[in-house]
């Protein structure tokens, strides 16, 4: 997980970093505070440029996504199972690589945004200059934009996160219980999540379905604020229902 947590920093962190050393080399020294600005820009230059939205699947995946082939393959399955209910057993595994791949994705983006929070600025609808518009403006985030300066944009942002990661670790899950391979379920969930955006990209009815988008739900196609929870919800649900009868079929076998 640390190192999840590490590569996920490194993309987030990039853009701003390299910004700031050209700014730096070009113009001479800054203060934090004058490199922060307002801070929802920050959070979302560094998704938009980090390259962290499209990548994200394989560091939700690298905790947890692997944990039954590996006991599966070595056998050590049969071991658990002796002792353990397989009921429980299933649960208990879908349940660490939700919480731990939420986590993997989670905790970078807080603390980046936490650190932006820090230095940055608070987005209030009195920073807005007469007749001009923020980015925020034509998304499903418009409405809330200014809530606690920008607060609770960030609070929503890290619950997605969250989501986001249990999804895309327990699809890692999900696929090792058909092919039993670790390389296979450590790769899965960034080729799903890649092949799902390519097709939404090139259908356009579709791109509201697009994995990338629910990190920063941004996008004028997105119908409202509840939709990015609901749709990596029913995901979530989707891959227990998944991860349940694939393991019960392995198990049999044990």
């Amino acid at each position: 997980m640390l190192f999840s947590i590490i590569i996920g920093l490194v993309f987030l962190m990039w853009f701003f970093t390299m910004s700031t050393i050209s700014y730096i080399r070009n113009f001479g020294a800054l203060s934090l505070t004058e490199a922060g600005g307002n801070y929802l820009h920050n959070i979302y230059f560094m998704h938009a440029q980090g390259g962290f939205d499209l990548f994200a699947p394989i560091l939700a995946a690298l905790p947890a996504s692997t944990i039954f082939c590996d006991e599966y393959s070595s056998g050590f399955l049969r071991c658990v199972l002796v002792r353990e209910n397989r009921n429980r057993y299933i649960r208990d595994t879908w349940l660490c690589s939700t919480i731990t791949g939420g986590i993997a994705v989670t905790l970078p983006i807080l603390i980046s945004s936490m650190f932006f929070v820090f230095i940055g600025t608070p987005n209030t609808a009195e920073s807005v200059l007469p007749g001009s518009s923020t980015f925020l403006d034509q998304s499903i985030l418009s409405r809330v934009q200014f809530i606690w300066g920008g607060g609770f944009v960030v609070v929503l942002l890290v619950i997605l996160a969250f989501l986001f990661g249990a999804t895309w670790s327990n699809m890692g899950l999900c696929v090792s219980t058909v092919v039993p391979n670790r390389y296979v379920a450590l790769a899965a969930p960034f080729a799903i999540c890649f092949a799902v955006h390519i097709f939404c990209f090139r259908v356009e009815r579709f791109m509201a379905f697009s994995p990338v988008n629910v990190l920063m739900p941004v996008g004028s196609f997105l119908p409202n604020i509840g939709f990015p929870f609901a749709y990596q919800f029913a995901l979530l649900l989707a891959s227990a229902v998944l991860f349940r009868q694939g393991a019960l079929r392995r198990v049999r076998d044990v």
